[in-house]
């Protein structure tokens, strides 16, 4: 299985498609600060989604390897 690793501009672009509101989710964290504060943190948030990415990437290879894919029944 192959992943494209995200980049900042791809972060950038997806930040930049939500819709502005105030109201935040259970992070208490509104669309419209988001927005507002993106260009301090676009390169933190685009290393934790690779970090991520090569993560799950790593442990669906070993789980494979040894037989522990999701098609398998136990």
């Amino acid at each position: 299985m192959s992943w494209h690793y995200a980049s900042n501009y791809k972060i950038e672009k997806i930040i930049e498609s939500l819709k502005i509101k105030n109201t935040g989710g259970y992070d208490e964290i509104s669309t419209r600060k988001l927005k507002l504060s993106a260009l301090y943190f676009i390169s933190l948030l685009t290393y934790i989604c690779n970090a991520i990415l090569n993560i799950t990437t790593n442990s669906i290879l070993v789980n494979e390897q040894y037989g522990f894919g999701t098609w398998y029944s136990t």
